[in-house]
């Protein structure tokens, strides 16, 4: 078979097999064995979609098919595509990486023309690179007592020079709500326990940082115990369903039994929904206890919440505590610095799936507990003993 030489002559060109390029031509055409080569991609980054690669039909006779060879370097074609047509398409390429072709035509015999002139075809796409955030307040993992609050701010640079939006999460079960910026300033964490706390960042190109900044937020409950109900009476309530879940079922230390706001009937107010108690006389009130309703049911389990202590139950000034419970029928702990008073006022904002109900099956106060100083024993008693 003829050898394939490539000319820029189109008047040459056999009549009736010249084909139209698919994008932008990459060669001519060669003598016998045509060899006109087209490509067209519209890539972003990473595995491009198929190329499609078209020449001249070749006008002998005896042609039984052709052999696409292409590969990464000159003159070294390490894949193959055989077809009967004078075209074909070409997956798994990779952008930003240059690709050799050459094409040849076989005869029923099974000898090949020489190679066409060699193409080349590359696409060259920008990557994205994620951005890097980074805490820088606090500096370090932070070990706090519940109710003390912690500093956080925030950067980030972006290699790609786009802007960059910050969210940052405080930990499931922390109480504290997520929220976005890149300094979100002083947080108050009112519940026990560990918790992870990430920063996102993400570009306007929607690259996200690949290992979020994190610190460990340590919060270790005060001393305390669980305050007796002796004494205690029904204050005030804004809602009740006084038949079957009456307010006083909140603090009757019988977890089977909830108080639950009036239900089942059109026109009935949305949340803030509010119980206040009696403890009787004045107490050290450093954190309570919320228990949500234990027979299965959801409906009415408390979602954002502020907490109030009042020495008077008139005055109540600003919360002790504020925050969001998760959605579960677990007992929940917040604690805040401790407060006298002789009144508690708790605060349903908003309700876990949106309803207007409002529930509490147990509802414990926690009472401040002195810590009891080391008393160091003289040289002469050490003796002594």
């Amino acid at each position: 078979m003829q050898r394939v030489v490539t000319s820029v002559t189109r008047s040459r060109v056999y009549p009736g097999i010249w084909l139209k390029a698919m994008g932008s031509v990459v060669c001519g055409y060669p003598a016998a064995c045509a060899a006109f080569f087209s490509a067209f991609s519209t890539a972003d980054a990473g595995t491009l979609p198929p190329v499609t690669l078209a020449w001249n039909k070749n006008p002998e006779r005896n042609v039984s098919n052709y052999e696409l060879r292409y590969g990464t370097a000159a003159g070294d074609y390490s894949y193959k595509i055989y077809t009967e047509d004078p075209t074909a398409t070409v997956t798994g390429l990779q952008d930003n990486t240059t690709y050799f072709f050459v094409v040849v035509a076989r005869n029923h015999a099974g000898k090949a023309s020489p190679n066409s002139q060699e193409i080349t075809y590359r696409k060259d796409v920008r990557v994205v690179q994620p951005p890097n955030g980074k805490i820088v307040s606090p500096a370090a993992n932070v070990s706090i007592t519940v109710g003390d609050s912690v500093d956080f701010s925030g950067s980030g640079k972006d290699p790609n020079g786009s802007s960059l939006t910050y969210r940052w999460n405080f930990g499931s079960g922390s109480g504290v709500s997520a929220v976005g910026g890149k300094n979100p300033g002083t947080r108050r964490f009112t519940i026990p326990g560990t918790y992870k706390v990430t920063l996102d960042v993400t570009n306007k190109l929607g690259k996200s940082d690949t290992t979020p900044a994190t610190r460990v937020i340590t919060v270790k409950a005060p001393a305390h115990e669980v305050l007796a109900r002796k004494g205690w009476k029904l204050k005030y309530v804004n809602s009740q369903d006084a038949v079957n879940y009456p307010a006083r079922y909140a603090f009757d230390d019988n977890p089977g039994t909830f108080w639950h706001t009036e239900w089942g009937k059109p026109g009935l107010p949305p949340p803030p929904h509010e119980i206040q108690i009696d403890l009787g006389k004045k107490r050290s009130i450093n954190g309570f206890q919320y228990l949500p309703r234990q027979d299965g049911f959801v409906v009415g389990n408390i979602g954002s919440y502020r907490f109030y202590v009042s020495a008077d139950g008139k005055k109540w000034g600003k919360a002790v505590a504020t925050g969001t419970f998760e959605n579960s029928s677990m007992l929940k702990s917040v604690f805040f610095k401790a407060k006298t008073g002789r009144y508690i006022r708790m605060v349903s904002v908003t309700e876990v799936h949106g309803y207007n109900d409002s529930a509490i099956a147990e509802l414990q106060i926690l009472q401040a507990v002195a810590k009891k100083k080391k008393v160091k024993k003289s040289a002469a008693a050490t003796l002594a003993a």
